[in-house]
């Protein structure tokens, strides 16, 4: 877990399968940013477990919590949840790498 602070918002990086609300939530008050912003861009996949954490960290923040970069598959997790609409969940847009033709 890498965070930053930008100018209106704290920034987790999240990586892996599973991450530790506790921990990004005592980051997160340690600034005086009102949202916190999640990076799924390494993020593989989510478990139910991994879904309350954020269910439970959103309760805290009071729905200033969102969610960026998330893969596609990832992203489906929220969809098929209905969490999308709990949460502020953006996809990530992939571009192909170039084939190289011989």
């Amino acid at each position: 877990m890498r965070a930053y602070v930008s100018d209106r918002f704290t920034v987790v990086k999240i990586a892996g399968k599973i991450f530790d609300g506790d921990s990004i939530w005592r980051y997160h008050k340690t600034t005086d940013r009102r949202e916190l912003r999640l990076d799924f861009r390494r993020v593989e996949l989510v478990t139910a477990g991994g879904l309350g954490r954020l269910l439970k960290l959103h309760k805290r923040l009071r729905s200033q919590l969102t969610i960026v970069n998330v893969r596609p598959l990832v992203y489906e997790v929220f969809e098929v949840t209905q969490l999308t609409t709990v949460f502020h969940v953006s996809c990530l847009t992939y571009r192909p790498d170039p084939v190289s033709v011989p």
